[in-house]
This record gives C-alpha cells, sequence and structure tokens, in this order.
C-alpha cells in the first residue's frame, strides 16, 4: 500500500485522485488490481483479474479519442484492448510504442506496468515529450493467445488537440496496430471480463513505422523531391544550397566575413537538455526542475553551429565544419571581431577565437544570464548588430526574463512576454528597446536603421519598433505592459487584412534580384509555406506595407520557411525546417524531424552563381569603399571588419566621405556606423551632423548622442535648434524618444521647443503614429521623477501644456489621469492643475481624464480638495457628476431613467453608472423600472446593475416577475440571482414551489449556480438539474456532433449569402467577421478559415482550445457575488470583466476573495444543432469566405 500511496497521492490538486485510487484499490484488492494500480515498471508481472461490472464500460476510438481525451473522475481514465500474438512471435524481442499527449501515462501489459509517460499525482507531470517506445520483458506476453494492454491516463489541465498515432505492438519485423475500438472507463479501471475489440492483424513493421506519425500528406521527400514543387516568380529561381546530412533542423543562418554561411541547427527544440520539466500550463510553458548551466557545466545537447563555404564560386558550399556543438536551445549567433557571440537561453555567450581557426579558444564568457526557457519556441532569439554597435535581439510571448550580467549586484532587468533588447559589449549595458509586439521571432534593419519583426497574428507583416515604444500585446495573456500608465500603446505595422503569420523578415536591399524587387518586404509564412512580396512605403513616422505577390510557395506540406536574410551576393537565403507540423504543441508532443533541414537560395533567374566576396582579403581602402555598396550586406559587414582591424586613417576618411554631397544616401548610415564605432563623436561632429541634409543621418545621430543619458550644453542646444525646426517625422519621433533618456531638466527643454514647432503647412506632430505617445511617455517619466518641476515648465502660463497642439490633444487629459491615480499628493497637483486652467476647454481635457481614473473605483481616498477641484470646475462629464454623487445630477438621472419617453441610449448609460456607483437612491427605482413594462432592454439593464446591492428584496422582486417576464429580462434576471448564493437559493425555492420551471433556466445560469462553494446549493442544484456533467461527456457530445456536422458538410453545398444571414443570428451578437458583427469574442476576418474541420471543432466545443485572451475567469467578491467572463483590463487596484452579455464589471482588487481561470469556454456548446442542414452548410459557406461578401 506505502508504494501505491506514493504512486497517486497528490497535493491540494490531488487528494481526490488519491481518495479515488485507494477505495478502488480496497474495494477490489482481492482481485489482484494492486498489480495494475501500481506505477513502478519493476512491479512482479501478473495478470489484471476481472473487476466488478456495475459501472458499465464505453467504446471509444483509438487514436482519434487522444485528440480530446475522456477525462474520468478525478481526471482518471483507463483504455483497454485485446491483442492476439502469432505463436511466430515466440521468442521475439517485442516493443509496445504508445505517443504520449498532454497527460500523465501509465502503460500495463497483462497487469504489468511495462512504461510510464509523465508522472501521475502527488508530482504530477505531462507526458509530453516523454519516450514513446516500451521494451516488453521477455515471457510477458503470451504468444497464440489474447494479451491485455491497459493505458491509464491522468488528465489535468492539459492542452488538447494533439494528433496521436495510434499505439502498436512490434515483434521483430512485424507489428500489430491498435487502432480500433477500445474499453473506456473514467476513475474505474476497465473491465478484464470480456467485450472490446481483438487486434490481431500483422503488418511488416518497416510500412508501419513509414506511416507511424505521417498526417494526411506524402511524408517527408528528398531535397531534390522538394525542389521540384517549387512555384517561384518567372523572373526568379530557387536553389538548394544546404540539406542533410550537413544541416538539420536550421534555425537561423548568417555569413561571416569571408563569405561562408553559417546555421544555427536547432536540434535539441524544444526539451533542453538535462532537465525535466516538473510542470507545464495550457499554453505549453514549463517549468523545469532546475536552471541549466552554462558551457561547459551545461547537459550537452544536440544544437550545433556549423559553417559551410562555397570554395568555387558555383553555388554549391561543398566545404563544411562545424564551430561548436553539444549545446542546448541555442537561437542565435553574430559575428564579433575576436569571436562569436551565441545566444543560448538562459545565457549570452561569447566564444572568443582570436587565431580565425574556426574553433574556440577555450570556454565561453557569459556576458548575460536570466533569458526565460519556459516556451522554447519564445525563446530570445535573432541576435543582430544595430549601426549604434549594440547587439539588438528578440524575445517572444510566452517566456519571462530576469536578465543581469553574472555575479553583479544590479538588480536583474526584468522583462514579461515579447520585447526587443540590446545590449552593449564595451560597457556592459543590457535594456528593453521596446515593449510588446507579437511572438517576437526575428530582427531586420532595413537600410535607414528602422527595426522590423514579425508577428504570429494576421492583417500585419509585423511591427516596426521605434526606441523605447509601447507596443499592442496579447494582454489577457502575457500581461498588461510594464508602464500601468502607458495610457495607449503602438499598434502593428499598417497591412490589408491578412492569414496569420509572417514572423521573419528581410528588406530586399541590394540590386541582385531585380529592379522591380528593390525594397521590398520579403516574409517567410511556415504556415503556408510560402514567401510573401510586401511593397513599403512611408505613413508618417513609421511605414505602411501592402502585398504585391508570393515569389515562393511549394507544394510539399513540409516546407517550413523560418529565416530569410539577404546573402553577400543579393539573393535571399531562406531557413527550411521542414517538418510535417510547425506548431508547437506537435513538438513537443514528438512529432519533430531532428534528422531533415534545408537552405534555400531565391536569386534572379538569369543571374549565374559567382565566388562570394571575401572581406578578410580587402585592403583598407576596398574595405571603406564597401561601406557604399548597394549591397547593404556587404555594407553591414564592412562595418564588422573597419572595427575589427582599425585601419589607420579610416576615421578621418570615413566621416569625410559621410558629409561629401556625392555619397549616395543608401549608405550614409553605415558610414555613420562605422565612424561612431571607431570613435565617438565630439561636440562638434555631433552638432554637424545634427545638421546634415540626410535625414537618416540626422535621426541616427540624435540617438547616439542621447543613448548615454547626458548631454553637454553644446549638443542640448543642437537638439532643441533641431526641436524646433526639423520636419521629419521620424526624426522628430526620435528626438521624442531620446528626450526619455535625459534628466529632466535636459529633457524638459528639449520638449519646450520641440512643443513650440509650427507645423506650417506640414503634418501636426499630433496625428502622427508614434510622436504623441512617446511625448506622453517622457512627461509621465519626469511626473514620477519630479512632478514639481515638470508641471512648473509645463502648466505654468505660457507652457505647453496650454499651447501646444500634443498638450491639448494628448497630455492635458493623460496628465490628469496620471495624477489622479497616484499619491495624495499627485492628486492635490491636479486639483491645482484644475484650478489653474486658462479656460473651459482645457479643463474639459482635465476632467476627462479625470473622469477615466475614477471609471469604476471607489471615491472614498480621494482627496477633498480634487473633488471640490473638479465641482469648481464643472463637474465633467454628466457620468462623472454621477460618479461624484452630485445630488441634482443623481435626481435627474433617475428621473431620466425612470421616463420611458427619454432616449433608450441615454437611459443605458446612466443605469450603468447608477450601478457602477451604487447610488442609494437608485435601487428603488431600477427596480421599480425592471418590473415595469417598457422597453425590454431597459429592463434588463436595470437588472444587471442592481448587481451590486446586497438586498434581498432585490432576489425577491426577480422572482415574482420571472413567470411574466419577457425573455431578454428573463435572462437578466436569472443571470443576477446566479450571483449571489442567497439569491441563487430563492431561485431554487421558486422552482420547488412550481412558480417557476426549471426548464427554463439556461445552461449558462446553471454553470454560473453550480461555481458558488455552498454545499446546500450545490445539492438543491444537483436537485434540481442534475448532477454536473460528468467528465469527458461534453466532449463526448461535441465528437458526436461532429461527425454528424463533418458528414452533413460532405454531403451538400451551401450559400455563403444565405450563410451571412445564419451568421447574424447565430454568432454575430459575439463575433466580427468582415467589420460586422460584436466585439465580446475574437474577430474571426483575419483567422484562417478554409478548413472546415477546424472550424467544426472549434464551433462544436469551444472549451477544446480556447483561443487565447479569451479565457474564462471567475471573481468571488468579499460581498458573497460570483462573477465570470474575460479578463479585459487590469491594473493594481482593478480587474474588469466583460460578461457573456457584452458588459464590463469593474472590480476593485481589495473587493476580491479569490479569482481564478475556467477551463470552460464562455461560448456555449451545441451551438449548431438549433440549426437544420441547410443552414449548417450555409453558415460554413460564409464562414470560409475569403473576401466580404458584394452588397448590391
Amino acid at each position: 500500500m506505502a508504494s501505491h500511496r506514493a504512486a497517486v497521492s497528490s497535493g491540494k490538486g490531488g487528494e481526490t485522485c488519491l481518495i479515488v485510487a485507494l477505495a478502488l484499490l480496497l474495494a477490489f484488492q482481492s482481485a489482484g488490481l494492486e498489480r495494475v494500480l501500481a506505477a513502478p515498471p519493476e512491479v512482479t508481472a501478473g495478470s489484471a483479474e476481472a473487476v466488478a461490472e456495475t459501472l458499465p464500460d464505453k467504446t471509444v476510438v483509438v487514436p482519434e479519442i487522444f485528440k480530446q481525451p475522456e477525462r474520468g473522475r478525478d481526471g482518471i481514465g483507463w483504455y483497454r484492448c485485446l491483442v492476439d500474438v502469432p505463436l511466430a512471435w515466440e521468442g521475439r524481442g517485442t516493443e509496445l510504442f504508445v505517443e504520449p499527449f498532454d497527460a500523465a501515462l501509465e502503460i500495463v501489459v497483462n497487469g504489468r506496468t511495462v512504461g510510464l509517460s509523465g508522472q501521475f499525482p502527488p508530482r504530477f507531470r505531462s507526458g509530453l515529450g516523454s519516450p514513446d517506445r516500451f521494451v516488453l520483458p521477455a515471457g510477458l506476453l503470451r504468444s497464440g493467445a489474447s494479451n491485455e494492454v491497459v493505458i491509464r491516463t491522468c488528465m489535468r489541465d492539459g492542452r488538447t488537440g494533439f494528433n496521436v498515432a495510434a499505439p502498436v505492438l512490434f515483434g521483430g519485423a512485424e507489428a500489430i496496430r491498435l487502432a480500433g475500438e477500445w474499453l473506456f472507463r473514467g476513475g474505474e479501471p476497465v473491465s478484464s471480463a470480456g467485450g472490446g475489440k481483438v487486434f490481431f492483424q500483422v503488418e511488416p513493421a518497416a510500412d508501419v513505422l513509414a506511416t507511424l506519425r505521417r498526417l494526411d500528406d506524402a511524408g517527408p521527400l528528398t531535397a531534390l523531391e522538394e525542389q521540384t514543387r517549387f512555384t517561384v516568380a518567372d523572373d526568379l529561381r530557387i536553389d538548394l544550397v544546404l540539406s542533410e546530412p550537413d544541416v538539420r533542423q536550421p534555425l537561423s543562418i548568417k555569413w561571416d566575413r569571408r563569405g561562408r554561411l553559417w546555421v544555427v541547427e536547432f536540434i535539441q527544440y524544444p526539451e533542453p537538455a538535462g532537465l525535466t520539466m516538473v510542470s507545464r500550463d495550457a499554453f505549453l510553458r514549463s517549468v523545469y526542475d532546475k536552471v541549466p548551466a552554462p558551457p561547459p557545466r551545461h547537459d550537452p545537447g544536440l544544437d550545433r553551429i556549423s559553417f559551410h563555404e562555397d570554395a568555387d564560386g558555383d553555388g554549391n558550399f561543398e566545404k563544411h565544419g562545424v564551430f561548436i556543438d553539444g549545446l542546448s536551445l541555442v537561437s542565435s549567433i553574430a559575428f564579433a571581431p575576436t569571436g562569436l557571440w551565441v545566444l543560448q537561453p538562459p545565457y549570452l555567450l561569447f566564444y572568443s577565437d582570436t587565431d580565425g581557426d574556426d574553433r574556440p579558444d577555450g570556454d565561453p564568457v557569459v556576458h548575460l544570464e536570466g533569458f526565460g526557457i519556459e516556451d522554447s519556441h519564445s525563446i530570445a532569439n535573432n541576435l543582430r548588430w544595430g549601426p549604434d554597435g549594440w547587439l539588438y535581439a528578440a524575445q517572444g510571448s510566452t517566456v519571462t526574463s530576469r536578465v543581469r550580467q553574472p555575479g553583479s549586484d544590479s538588480p536583474p532587468v526584468a522583462s514579461t512576454g515579447q520585447c526587443i533588447w540590446r545590449y552593449h559589449p564595451p560597457t556592459g549595458r543590457y535594456e528593453i528597446f521596446a515593449e510588446g509586439g507579437g511572438n517576437a521571432f526575428g530582427v531586420e534593419f532595413d537600410a535607414s536603421g528602422r527595426l522590423l519583426s514579425g508577428h504570429n497574428g494576421g492583417d500585419t507583416r509585423g511591427f516596426h519598433y521605434v526606441q523605447g515604444g509601447w507596443y499592442r500585446k496579447g494582454f489577457e495573456k502575457h500581461g498588461e505592459l510594464s508602464n500601468p500608465f502607458a495610457f495607449g500603446f503602438f499598434e502593428p505595422i499598417s497591412h490589408p487584412s491578412a492569414p496569420r503569420f509572417t514572423h521573419c523578415l528581410a528588406v530586399n536591399d541590394a540590386p541582385a534580384l531585380g529592379g522591380k524587387y528593390a525594397g521590398s518586404l520579403f516574409a517567410v509564412a511556415p504556415l503556408q509555406g510560402q514567401v510573401i512580396r510586401s511593397a513599403i512605403r512611408s505613413d508618417r513616422s513609421s511605414i505602411a506595407t501592402q502585398d504585391v505577390d508570393v515569389p515562393l510557395a511549394c507544394s510539399d506540406s513540409w516546407f517550413r520557411p523560418v529565416d530569410i536574410q539577404l546573402g553577400p551576393d543579393g539573393a535571399l537565403y531562406v531557413c527550411d525546417f521542414y517538418e510535417q507540423r510547425i506548431d508547437h504543441a506537435s513538438h513537443y508532443q514528438g512529432r519533430i524531424d531532428r534528422e531533415r533541414g534545408r537552405v534555400w537560395r531565391l536569386a534572379a533567374g538569369a543571374t549565374p552563381p559567382a565566388r562570394l566576396p571575401d572581406l578578410s582579403r580587402d585592403e583598407p581602402a576596398m574595405l571603406i569603399q564597401r561601406l557604399t555598396d548597394p549591397n547593404r550586406w556587404i555594407r553591414q559587414s564592412a562595418i564588422l571588419e573597419v572595427v575589427r582591424r582599425q585601419p589607420e586613417g579610416a576615421r578621418e576618411a570615413i566621416f569625410t566621405q559621410l558629409l561629401a554631397d556625392a555619397t549616395a544616401d543608401h549608405s550614409r548610415l553605415e558610414l555613420l556606423g562605422a565612424a561612431w564605432q571607431l570613435r565617438r563623436f565630439d561636440d562638434a561632429e555631433t552638432c554637424r551632423l545634427l545638421a546634415h541634409p540626410d535625414k537618416t543621418v540626422r535621426r541616427w545621430t540624435v540617438r547616439m548622442a542621447c543613448d548615454d543619458g547626458t548631454v553637454t550644453a553644446a549638443v542640448r542646444g543642437a537638439l532643441q535648434g533641431l526641436g524646433e525646426t526639423e520636419a521629419d517625422a521620424e526624426v522628430r519621433s526620435q528626438l521624442a524618444a531620446s528626450a526619455r533618456r535625459l534628466p529632466v531638466g535636459d529633457s524638459l527643454q528639449l520638449l519646450g521647443a520641440f512643443l513650440s514647432r509650427d507645423p506650417g503647412g506640414g503634418p501636426a506632430d499630433s496625428d502622427d503614429i508614434h510622436i504623441p505617445l512617446l511625448v506622453w511617455w517622457d512627461v509621465e517619466r519626469m511626473l514620477s521623477i519630479d512632478r514639481d518641476a515638470t508641471l512648473t515648465s509645463l502648466a505654468d502660463a505660457d507652457g505647453a501644456l496650454w499651447h501646444s497642439q500634443i498638450g491639448r490633444d494628448v497630455l492635458q487629459s493623460r496628465v490628469a489621469r496620471r495624477l489622479a491615480l497616484g499619491s495624495r499628493a499627485d492628486q492635490f497637483a491636479a486639483a491645482h492643475l484644475l484650478d489653474t486652467a486658462p479656460d473651459a476647454s482645457h479643463r474639459q481635457h482635465l476632467l476627462e481624464g479625470c473622469e477615466q481614473a475614477f471609471a469604476g473605483r471607489s471615491l472614498s481616498t480621494v482627496r477633498s480638495e480634487l473633488l471640490a477641484a473638479i465641482g469648481r470646475a464643472g463637474g465633467g462629464s454628466r457620468a462623472l457628476r454621477l460618479r461624484l454623487g452630485d445630488a441634482a445630477t443623481v435626481r435627474d438621472a433617475l428621473a431620466l431613467v425612470a421616463d420611458a419617453t427619454a432616449k433608450t441610449a441615454e437611459r443605458l448609460a446612466d443605469i450603468a453608472v447608477l450601478g457602477e456607483t451604487l447610488a442609494p437612491a437608485a435601487e428603488k427605482a431600477l427596480l421599480e423600472v425592471a418590473a415595469g413594462s417598457g422597453d425590454e432592454r431597459v429592463r434588463a439593464a436595470s437588472l444587471a446593475a442592481l448587481e451590486g446591492w446586497n438586498d434581498p428584496t432585490i432576489a425577491t422582486a426577480c422572482v415574482q416577475l420571472l413567470p411574466r417576464a419577457p425573455p431578454e429580462v428573463a435572462a437578466a434576471a436569472l443571470d443576477l440571482l446566479a450571483g449571489r448564493p442567497a439569491w441563487a437559493m430563492s431561485l431554487l425555492d421558486a422552482i420547488e414551489a412550481g412558480a417557476f420551471a426549471g426548464k427554463s433556466v439556461p445552461d449558462a445560469v446553471i454553470r454560473r449556480l453550480r461555481l458558488h462553494a455552498d454545499p446546500s446549493l450545490a445539492a438543491a442544484v444537483e436537485r434540481h438539474f442534475g448532477p454536473p456533467p460528468a467528465p469527458g461527456s461534453e466532449a463526448e457530445a461535441a465528437a458526436i456532433d461532429l461527425e454528424r456536422m463533418g458528414r452533413l458538410l460532405a454531403e451538400g453545398t451551401g450559400s455563403p449569402i444565405l450563410g451571412r444571414t445564419v451568421f447574424r443570428t447565430t454568432c454575430a451578437t459575439c463575433h466580427t467577421l468582415f467589420g460586422e458583427g460584436g466585439q465580446i469574442g475574437p474577430d474571426l476576418t483575419s483567422h484562417d478559415r478554409s478548413d472546415p474541420r477546424a472550424l467544426l471543432v472549434h464551433v462544436v466545443n469551444p472549451s477544446a482550445t480556447i483561443r487565447e485572451g479569451y479565457e474564462t475567469t471567475v471573481i468571488v467578491t468579499d460581498d458573497g457575488r460570483t462573477l465570470s467572463g474575460f479578463v479585459v483590463g487590469e491594473d493594481p487596484g482593478l480587474v474588469v470583466l466583460r460578461m457573456a452579455d457584452g458588459r464590463t464589471v469593474s472590480v476593485p482588487r481589495d473587493a476580491i476573495e479569490a479569482l481564478q481561470r475556467s477551463p470552460l469556454s464562455i461560448m456555449p456548446a451545441g451551438l449548431l444543432r438549433p440549426l437544420d442542414e441547410q443552414q449548417v452548410r450555409d453558415l460554413f459557406a460564409y464562414l470560409r469566405a475569403a473576401q466580404p461578401l458584394a452588397t448590391k
């Protein structure tokens, strides 16, 4: 018993598993079940005896059931089949293949445990990534007889949707595939008394192995076979550069100064070497048992960094070498004058190679530590030198980092999720360059030094990152921005609607492909197996893109382009990870091919291969000339070589060329970068460059001058002059960003000059994409450091807060909001600002900020001086006066709410505010409106607004109106009653008394009733509505629906025009498609809707795969309410939920007793059941439409 207790007991979450398992053990011990339940593989062989048959077994189909595994009681499930082993297998070695999925698995053969995937409670661990082949002990199988195979599973909050192969029994050169009907029982071991399918069909093992993990494709092709599957633009060609065995799993490519191609081979992915996964959440974020040590003390992995040379210039890379191997999750490299930078999270390493023999001189130096590794497809990636001598890189969305230099006493630089970061090797400085974005993977600098990265979402090709920017991200999954007072963020690059996703980008800043491709953005699309070309145009201080064509596509579904880089010859080189699947979940499952990988060259069709340049052989004069080459790769590489050699007189020659009028604009950035890195600019040079006619030179000089955080008086004066006169939006954007790095005094002077500029006939800063928020973020920083000095400068009688366009349009409301949310001293400053505002229009903007600050919050902690100032200023909007409890406004609102002739929108707005503020006189008025006979929307909103009052008379009134209430009002009343245990009991009492029919209570309300932790209430709910659905029952019903609907769609066609009508009545309340619909659920427009099977899964079983950001959150408040919905906003004092009816409810954090995530989608299952067959076909025809339907 002791060993069994260790196998199945758990902490808080697993105690029930222990109780169930122990009860079963005691009940059936005489039947020999202890041998079946025991987990350790060394258990003595024996066969499981028959168990009680009081609970019938259920037939399921394997492996299909493993996509949505059955969840037995407390997550425990048992699967059983029989297999007849041929007499000819007597004496053969046998193995059982069982592919893991996101659960713990115990594999039992004839009563003996032969293997484990993952770990059962108390130390539960998913089996993802575990071995899938289990050697069976000699003599365990009975040849010529039936043998029992049992798979015990324990499901927690695991991810579903895995493509799992059927178990296979291997015996020498033969195999028996166990695909088909198995018996299943949840919580109980399955019966051994017979029944179920017996597997006996013998196949050649080689045939089974060839198709073991294959989906509906032809399987892997050779590189030459794959090459025949490409479709290439007429004037381009695709060449095979590298393939297995020379490279495997290529993730990232770079060229060294000698023109050799270096490849990061990501073979260890997805699991870090030597670590044990302790836990993994539904987003596949893992917790490991330890932090891996850096090389050479690390656990060796499979990754390597290889280099390849085309020595004769024929386009074939025939020389191969390995710089280092045995690495683990190495994601990127960057060349240095004396060695190689290697990014292997959690470390940034430097391998010295001073003699250039392509071997490390010794152990690496750890420059940075603390990069997150909890999600290996989001780790720090794509090192890239900037023109300023900083190393730039990206970090993905589902890792958290705390980065610092080893041994440093300084606090680490923390980052949660996606960002662009940079490191300055000469000074050891590390910082977040910009925060937010997509699942950032890729870093590209274009010819003018814009930093670009891709996106894992749709409707854009990526993000343009500016210094210090905060960007949109998946806030619900990845957390809020690090600054709660950002009050805004930047969006991705503007682009027409497009499917997801393109993550690595290359701008073709080279002439080799031909004129029509010059300056185009090339982006890899791994899901679609394409390279997409987009045109770039300026858009104020950023860019906009639009797709032009698809110059490269492949009909081989294994083509997975993951990196694209401009090469020394001007061709584009593409890393092909070459995988059956490219989704992270499948890779964790073990569906990954570590033996293959290719690199392709996309080149001009008429241009033959040529010898790649070797910059290491260039004379100094030639090297300086390379800085003006039309190929950006040549120019950028020449910087590194110039810095490595430091040739005499080079700095002066480069600076002279930078200033020369005849110098081509495309080369000025590299000339600037080379001069800066050879020797920093003095004041005279800086001032001269700030007046340079080239805007790229001016922009980067601003950045370089301010990066250290200090400027001299001379440079500050030049910056102020530039702020007053500069007309280019990108230069002005950099001025605003750089001001934020300076001391408050310097920044205020620069900002004053900046905001004083008269745009004349040109574009105003307030209309720019970046400038307004960059200015605000600097002001917010200064308010935090020195509030009084900042307000004295900006808000005096002549201050920019009152007299600039940005001050009026952007700063006034945000300053007031920031101060109102701050300390009591901040609130006093806000009051002073209101009292000293020049006129009513400025006060109105300030009041708008105060209103935003107070929305959904109690005003009990707000200083009386601020409240008085708000009153003197006119009280802000009517809603704010209502929130402030102004007696006259409250009376007016109550009268308006009761007036059936008033505008419905105005009544609804006042009802919402009265409910938020819990105005004492409002309860009675709202109850009267709800009980009346007027507009159903107003009555329903009145009921919803009563949620905050804990008054039993509300429940009584709701129960009384239910029998005669119209549907919308009844739904609101039921939802209101379900929110508090006592009110819920009133509802159940009414049902008990026959005053209301229990069958009229919708499933969503019943589900909410079950959320309360009240035993007597739970018993009453079960009495009236039955027990909660058994784990797996919803999945079972969904499986039936899925099969039926899939067959239905295959049997006929639908009309998208008619389907739009079905969409409007069935889906549009929550979802938007082509600009039409609600905002409760995800916008479907940019999602890939081409696969009807995938669409069916989402519609039929919405809880199976909940999109990130739309997870249901349940909140229990200190006054007994239970609320559920999506978290749409939160800050240190407040959580905002969007409820299923579209309402947003603000809950102060100090009123929250419990907050937890629910595995159930807020979207109800069974939406398709009321539709007839043709309506289903029509709906899916519309959902799969690629473009909006014509309306005329």
